[in-house]
């Protein structure tokens, strides 16, 4: 997944992997879940709601249970990995966060086409000497207090330092090969880096529609959403992971309560969806004005087809109609005045008694969907790793 060595070892750009990476900025929505709401079914261990006893131990043996593969489970219904995967690579698509990981991805899918073309290979015996020099570098860093072998402290990341060696061996094979240089030329990482910014220049990059299982095509070759999301799962924090698991079994849950209620999309309820979302923009003075298609495309770099095909926005529409068979106008009212107090405090220049419905409508009805959402899960058995 890179090359985790200590700070001033020259190291290729583009081979690294970013120490973290934050969640993406979110966008102002009327009718927003956030995806924190969703019950993590994780306390006081991860595994199941309704199987985790005061020890944990019922839910250790459920995640136990669960297939390598697979990275949780929704009342039976498995979410895999590679499902988790594409997932990251859609949503983090046109991101920063996710072109910093595609970045990477497009070094090493260059060196590896072209090392097929002049068949060049790497073996062990090479990975182990450039393994020795970096490891040297880093004590004449240090003054000799630390190696790079000191930082490795489990298999995984001794197999991870490896691949990211044996991939810089690679490109500086290609630079001589190319430049018609001695084996044991060497060479600095700026050379490295001109001729991986040469290479760059001639190479075509595809980018494919979000709703495509691959993310693009470089020089005719598949970067896929997998292979995007895969690495990205080895650089987000564990929150920010379950997070996105979060979304992923609200998209499950809500999905199968709209089946079981008949409930279907259509195109009045994107409509009414994206008008509320507007209403919930022009109630902030800096966004005043501005559409949410528009906020939305600037943000996310997405179109309006892509915003209402997403998973996320299919979700909150479901669960608005949901929401809609159960209430109306007159109980949100009945609700705000059972709990004006709380609906209250976000006009707190007004007096309580001088907030009326219609000043936080809005705020009363997404009330009513996050606890809508959070309801949905009280008999839903859910397993997870993360």
């Amino acid at each position: 997944a890179g090359i985790p060595v200590p700070a001033g070892i020259p190291v290729p750009a583009g081979i690294p992997v970013p120490a973290g990476i934050p969640v993406p900025a979110g966008i102002p929505a009327a009718a927003g879940i956030p995806a924190a709401s969703v019950p993590t079914a994780r306390s006081p261990a991860p595994g199941t709601r309704d199987e985790t006893d005061e020890t944990g131990a019922n839910a250790e043996a459920a995640v136990a249970a669960l297939p390598a593969h697979v990275a949780a489970s929704v009342d039976g219904i498995p979410i895999a990995f590679d499902a988790l995967d594409h997932y990251l690579g859609t949503v983090y698509a046109r991101q920063a966060e996710g072109d910093a990981i595609f970045e990477q991805l497009v070094t090493e899918t260059l060196v590896q086409a072209d090392s097929e073309v002049l068949d060049i290979t790497v073996t062990e015996a090479q990975v182990d000497d450039a393994l020795a020099r970096l490891d040297a570098l880093a004590r004449k860093t240090s003054g000799g207090a630390t190696g790079l072998m000191d930082s490795v402290t489990a298999d995984v990341q001794l197999q991870e330092l490896r691949a990211g060696v044996r991939l810089m061996v690679q490109l500086e094979e290609l630079v001589r090969a190319d430049r018609g240089l001695p084996g044991d030329e060497p060479l600095d990482p700026v050379v490295l880096n001109d001729w991986l910014g040469t290479r760059r220049e001639r190479m075509v990059v595809e980018e494919r529609p979000l709703d495509d299982p691959i993310y693009a095509l470089v020089d005719g070759v598949a970067v896929t959403r997998v292979q995007v999301g895969r690495r990205m799962r080895t650089t987000l924090t564990e929150p920010t992971l379950a997070g996105v698991l979060n979304e992923m079994m609200g998209v499950i849950v809500v999905a199968a309560e709209a089946e079981r209620r008949g409930v279907w999309i259509s195109e009045e309820a994107i409509a009414a969806e994206l008008v509320a979302r507007d209403a919930e923009m022009d109630r902030n003075p800096k966004t005043a004005g501005i559409s949410y298609v528009q906020a939305y495309a600037q943000i996310k770099n997405r179109t309006r087809e892509e915003l209402v095909a997403s998973d996320k926005f299919v979700t909150q529409v479901l669960l608005m109609l949901i929401v809609e068979q159960d209430w109306d106008e007159e109980r949100a009212a009945a609700l705000f005045e059972e709990e004006r107090e709380l609906f209250a405090r976000l006009l707190p220049q007004r007096a309580p008694e001088a907030v009326t419905y219609a000043d936080v409508r809005i705020d009363v009805w997404r009330v009513i969907r996050q606890r809508a959402y959070a309801g949905l899960f009280e008999d839903v058995t859910i397993v997870r790793r993360l």
